[in-house]
């Protein structure tokens, strides 16, 4: 239910009611675990202990995916669902084009990492 205006949007009616779901679920992924340092340049294992270099709302953000992910598992589905759903408030107060496409995901990425930094199990 949730979920179900988002898939509505994706089928939209026209150009302007409707985004790239795919495509923008893809970027808004690439985003929160390239900037959390769990995939890319700068992940774990090439930052190492040197984490000065992830600045401390990163920092904050990795600790409370730690303590989500100690308590259940799959706690990233639920960030990432959380961080969707953000993704489609942006979409709906933008003006809807494809040309603002990458600036509502980098919103939407930075709202749900500030979610996460004060998320708690």
């Amino acid at each position: 239910p949730k979920y179900k205006g988002i898939v509505m949007r994706s089928l939209g009616e026209s150009e302007r009611d409707s985004y790239p779901f795919a495509k923008t679920a893809i970027l808004l992924l690439d985003g929160l675990l390239v900037t959390l340092r769990l995939m890319g340049e700068g992940t774990v294992r090439e930052v190492g202990s040197s984490w000065q270099e992830c600045g401390k709302q990163i920092l904050a953000c990795r600790r409370s995916l730690g303590m989500l992910l100690d308590a259940k598992e799959e706690a990233f589905g639920d960030v990432f669902a959380t961080a969707l759903l953000i993704l489609d408030d942006e979409w709906v107060a933008s003006e809807r084009n494809a040309a603002a496409l990458d600036a509502i995901v980098l919103r939407a990425r930075d709202r749900a990492l500030a979610a996460l930094r004060t998320a708690r199990p």
